[in-house]
């Protein structure tokens, strides 16, 4: 059988897929697929999936093939140049996200400072409001 070259392949799908791009903003935009409730009532295939890959070992068997090196070049060739622009992008919804924590740590009241080693109580304090802004806020 006459096959192309897996380079080629690989060559053909850059092009192929960087050209579709503005395609693929597109239709993403106009669609009106509920994406998320579709997402969400798959939880039962994705909890089966990931339990299947855990008994098959099939995480622990990729992360090893592609190795530490791979997640090293990942990072320079690609990770540290788009870091900036992704944190700069979510800036919005970090803030909108982490705003309830800092609401309620600004309006606890711990109790008074004791001494060395007996200030557990302001521990608890800290970590019991914010498990609840967690649990309230899924």
């Amino acid at each position: 059988m006459n096959v192309t070259s897996a380079a080629n392949a690989a060559t053909k799908w850059v092009q192929r897929a960087s050209a579709a791009a503005q395609t693929y903003g597109a239709n993403v935009a106009s669609s009106t697929v509920d994406q998320a409730g579709l997402a969400a009532a798959a939880q039962p295939l994705w909890a089966a999936s990931v339990q299947q890959a855990a008994a098959n070992n099939t995480f622990a068997t990729q992360v090893q093939k592609a190795g530490t090196g791979a997640w090293k070049n990942g990072v320079a060739t690609k990770g540290v140049a788009r870091y900036p622009s992704g944190v700069t992008a979510a800036q919005g919804k970090y803030q909108t996200d982490v705003q309830p924590y800092f609401t309620a740590l600004q309006n606890l009241t711990l109790p008074p400072r004791g001494v060395k080693g007996s200030n557990i109580g302001r521990v608890t304090a800290v970590d019991d409001a914010l498990m609840a802004v967690k649990q309230a806020n899924g």
